[in-house]
């Protein structure tokens, strides 16, 4: 038992060896709260603990399976197998699977022990489904933004008829219609979401007192990580197998531990709700806290500087990060007028990094928003720094990027039928795959390309009149865009094609965060346009179509990347919070953003506090000043010993 204790400091001893009773474990960023979950299980088997009493919840399957691998690795295979070990929709699965046939909806709805779990792109598929039962125009409602109300509705124990309720206008109203029609599908398909797996296991849980405590009854020991990412139906089926419909004073022989950090929780826009962790001390009065604030990762610097800027944020349980491993070197905030100079300034910084000491594959460049990403690719391949995309897709090569590339193909070259293909109905024109194969067959047989076929549409007598429309409006848009082409500048052209073809119109419409993301990625389109209208020889284009030919080539080179070294030789680029390893020797991360609200300010702390956990160095450079101007004067003490402030 004294193997388990083992290089743990008191805090950590606290959180494992307290047997019984509710806890709550505010872990700091990189303080070992991976170790305390897995020796507290193994601490509470080595007491008398049944394997099969304990339920760890975590929220990715990788962290499962990582945690799984430590617990056999200290209590052996055989009796880690009893051991439920998953994330809150493994766990609800598996309680569904036995039981799912004890509960049914209001209105009759029901689901069958060997019901399948539809993912994102069969769920879409079905609200595709309602909306049509419905009578609803698809642009008016756009599928992934009724997907996402719909998910969130789910995500606050909302179904469609408790959503039905709080509906306070006629939009609202038409949405809790798809949303039920939607819910009948789902029945009829003997299906359920990924969001219905927790909604319903909770509904179970409160409706049928046998399957609470056959659940309540087993599991003695419950322990969650990252608590401040749970959303409120994840919160209701822990409080519901833990409390079991009783009173405090039963909880006497059982344990719940919950570990988390509220300075940690960014995931709100997904429907994590921080508030939970910061009232859980209400909801169980008896609950000890336990504070782990010595960080294992990082140097006193970098802690020092998280500390001061976190403090500054209104909600949150106070704590005071720390480490042993020194003072380290100071943090580098560098301030560029531009995001070029700021792409370049990280391309030098690490080609001198890895002149020295480091790798490339030491360095890891962090951005904010995907659009961020396309400066400091070209900086990279400019410099012939080789990187990879951890948790994203490179610039030139995102669905948006390549439908506008298309179209500017096309326009340069209209005998280019794979460019067509792709963006012949992006936006959507009502030109669907029969018509497309129809004018595929045309174009072979007469071995003519297919926007020559589109050009002659009205000959061809298989093709409806309801069909020609929108061909023929297609081809205007075409040849309209090659006559602007002759009259204007290369950025003021490719905005105008945007506006004329309705692409931001439909992702505006469509209004989800991956759409506002495409919206900005296609504005950096537009300035990479503009910064290559600035290189010398563009005015000695005899005209825009020769411009419009070397920028077609420019963006071939950037598409096609050059070939690098494996990617352990590689820069890695990140905008997932979820990709780091503790092996990184060097961030340099990139926080721009123009939305300068408080709410933005206090993420931006958060993130630097996660940054906190893997880095024992990092730069932080920033473009946004009313967003920097607050991060610098949360740290004004410290500059002077902590932080050097370069300006240009």
């Amino acid at each position: 038992m004294n193997k388990i204790l083992v290089g743990l400091n008191s805090a950590q001893q606290e959180a494992v060896t307290k047997l019984f009773g509710t806890m709550l474990v505010l872990a700091g960023a990189g303080s070992g709260k991976t170790r305390v979950l897995t020796q507290r299980i193994a601490y509470l088997v080595a007491n008398g603990a049944r394997p099969s009493e304990i339920l760890a919840v975590t929220f990715t399957n990788k962290a499962a399976k990582e945690m799984k691998q430590r617990l056999i690795n200290l209590l052996g295979e055989e009796i880690v197998k009893d051991i439920w070990v998953g994330t809150f929709h493994n766990i609800c699965s598996r309680i569904l699977r036995r039981d799912i046939e004890k509960y049914k909806t209001d209105d009759g709805r029901k689901w069958y022990c060997n019901f399948v779990i539809f993912d994102q792109d069969d769920s879409l598929s079905l609200v595709k489904q309602a909306l049509k039962l419905e009578n609803l125009d698809d642009k008016m409602y756009p599928p992934k933004a009724i997907q996402s109300t719909i998910s969130m509705a789910k995500n606050q124990m909302k179904d469609a008829f408790k959503y039905a309720t709080s509906a306070r206008d006629y939009r609202s109203d038409k949405i809790s219609k798809v949303f039920h029609t939607y819910e009948g599908l789902l029945s009829t398909n003997n299906a359920l979401d990924f969001d219905d797996l927790l909604l319903i296991a909770t509904k179970l849980l409160a409706t049928s007192d046998d399957v609470l405590q056959r659940y309540h009854s087993r599991f003695k020991h419950i322990l969650v990580d990252e608590f401040q990412d749970t959303n409120l139906s994840q919160y209701e089926l822990i409080s519901s197998l833990y409390a079991g419909g009783k009173t405090d004073t039963a909880f006497d022989n059982r344990s719940l531990c919950v570990v988390g950090d509220v300075d940690q929780s960014i995931y709100s826009w997904r429907g994590a709700d921080y508030t939970i962790l910061l009232n859980f001390q209400q909801d169980f009065r008896d609950a000890t806290l336990i504070k782990l604030e010595q960080n294992y990762r990082s140097t006193e610097n970098i802690l020092e500087v998280a500390n001061h800027i976190i403090v500054n944020n209104r909600e949150r349980m106070d704590k005071n990060l720390y480490s042993t491993r020194g003072k380290g070197d100071k943090i580098l905030c560098f301030e560029a007028q531009d995001e070029m100079e700021e792409a370049h300034y990280i391309a030098n910084k690490i080609a001198a990094q890895t002149a020295g000491k480091y790798s490339f594959n030491d360095c890891v460049v962090l951005y904010r928003t995907n659009a961020q990403s396309r400066a400091i690719e070209e900086a990279f391949m400019a410099r012939s720094i080789p990187y990879t995309m951890v948790g994203g897709v490179k610039f030139y090569s995102r669905k948006e990027i390549k439908d506008l590339v298309a179209y500017l193909k096309l326009i340069y070259n209209s005998d280019d039928s794979q460019s067509l293909k792709r963006i012949i109905n992006v936006p959507r024109r009502s030109i669907g795959p029969t018509t497309i194969k129809k004018l595929e067959d045309i174009a072979i047989n007469e071995s003519v390309s297919l926007y020559s076929v589109i050009e002659r549409i009205e000959e061809y007598s298989e093709f409806t009149a309801r069909t020609v429309s929108p061909l023929k409006n297609f081809v205007k848009l075409i040849n309209d865009a090659k006559a602007n082409l002759e009259r204007m500048p290369l950025s003021e052209f490719i905005a105008q094609l945007i506006d004329d073809i309705g692409y931001l119109d439909e992702l505006k419409a469509e209004g989800t965060e991956e759409a506002n993301s495409r919206i900005e990625n296609i504005q950096e389109f537009i300035s990479a346009a503009r910064e290559f209208e600035d290189i010398d020889d563009w005015i000695e284009f005899k005209h825009y179509w020769m411009g419009i030919r070397c920028y077609l080539r420019d963006l071939y080179n950037k598409l096609n990347g050059i070939m690098f070294e494996p990617d352990i030789y590689r820069v890695r680029l990140i905008n997932s919070m979820n990709q780091f390893d503790q092996h990184t020797k060097a961030i340099i991360a990139n926080n721009n953003n123009d939305k300068k609200t408080l709410q933005k300010i206090e993420i931006a702390r958060e993130l630097i506090i996660l940054l906190s956990k893997f880095f024992f160095n990092f730069f932080m450079l920033e473009r946004s000043t009313e967003e920097k101007d607050k991060l610098i004067n949360d740290l004004k003490h410290q500059l002077d010993t902590k932080l050097a402030l370069l300006k240009l």
